[in-house]
């Protein structure tokens, strides 16, 4: 499973909490409500194991050009990017590791992705 979310930001970046806030609330969403409807309505009641789940952030392209994805969210809380990954943040992903999940809780897993990502990045 994909988790994508969309953002619009207007009048300025989005807060990096907005954005962690926006991804604990969509993948338990997605993963156990939705996917959990779509196979009971396929197999019948069932409890399915967690999904693996990949969560994005990306912006499009404008006028052929990436985005950077600090145009979108405010990265000023994750420091300064350090060591020599200085490409254009443009995208990115990262598999969510269900290990972390316990008694349904996504978030340490969630927030274990995102720091990841964030790491994939520079940031430190």
């Amino acid at each position: 499973m994909i988790a994508d979310i969309s953002l619009w930001p207007r009048g300025g970046p989005l807060a990096w909490l907005t954005v962690q806030l926006a991804f604990l609330r969509l993948v338990p969403a997605v993963a156990d409500v939705l996917l959990s409807a779509a196979v009971a309505a396929v197999t019948g009641p069932v409890t399915p194991l967690p999904p693996p789940v990949e969560i994005h952030l990306s912006n499009e392209k404008f006028a052929g050009e990436v985005v950077r994805i600090e145009k979108s969210i405010d990265l000023s809380p994750l420091g300064s990017r350090t060591g020599s990954n200085r490409s254009t943040l443009g995208r990115a992903g990262e598999v969510v590791d269900e290990t972390l999940i316990k008694d349904g809780d996504w978030t340490p897993a969630v927030l274990d992705a995102l720091t990841t990502m964030t790491m994939d990045w520079g940031y430190a």
